[in-house]
């Protein structure tokens, strides 16, 4: 389990929708990740033999392995609600709590691992969750700082993405900062029209 605490999201839903249940998957998450990082550094081979290489490798591997987490405990802030109308109001009141504690946990997550926010947004995650991540997680605010850079990348998932995340960092953020990013945005979009539009002439 050490090697892989990927493997402790293989629960039920109904431990999963439980508050109780994913303080508990919190809490022994920090614990295998503790241990998976110390089992990595007792794995090293011997100074001398240490090369540039071997730490990209590792350093890799922990980066992958947290973005992968990042996205699993997403999909637990989304998983569908009970239909039965006599337990919405509880179901409701469960999965706000639940996505609580996994946003502060994200929270904590981010600052501690340099980069790590910057690497989830780039692979983007789903649309409806946008929102609730923004207002949840406090440390995403840098993400108006790269939303930008964002868009000049060709795939129109990625384009579509920055945009919905920097136009609710700018209601989560009201600041210069991201004032700024909405203003590239916005010349951004217009220089988008302006190609379309010539397009549209020379097809003529």
């Amino acid at each position: 389990m050490w090697a892989n605490p990927l493997q402790l999201f293989q629960i039920p839903d109904n431990i999963s929708s439980s508050s109780v249940g994913v303080k508990i998957l919190l809490h022994i998450l920090k614990g295998y990740l503790s241990l998976c990082r110390a089992r990595l550094v007792e794995s090293d081979p011997p100074q001398a033999s240490k090369g540039k290489e071997h730490e990209e490798n590792k350093a890799l591997y922990i980066t992958l392995q947290n973005s992968a987490i990042v996205q699993l405990l997403l999909d637990l802030t989304s998983r569908p609600k009970a239909q039965d109308s006599s337990s919405t109001a509880i179901e409701s009141n469960h999965c706000y709590e639940n996505s609580a504690l996994i946003y502060n946990f994200l929270h904590d997550f981010f600052i501690n691992n340099d980069g790590l926010s910057k690497l989830v947004c780039w692979q983007t995650f789903k649309l409806d969750q946008i929102e609730g991540v923004v207002n949840g997680v406090p440390s995403l605010h840098v993400a108006c700082k790269f939303t930008t850079n964002m868009l000049q990348q060709a795939s129109l998932q990625k384009q579509l993405f920055a945009v919905c995340l920097l136009s609710h960092l700018a209601v989560q953020y009201p600041i210069q900062q991201t004032l700024q990013a909405c203003n590239e945005m916005l010349q951004w979009a217009i220089s988008q029209t302006s190609q379309l539009s010539l397009c549209g002439l020379c097809c003529l």
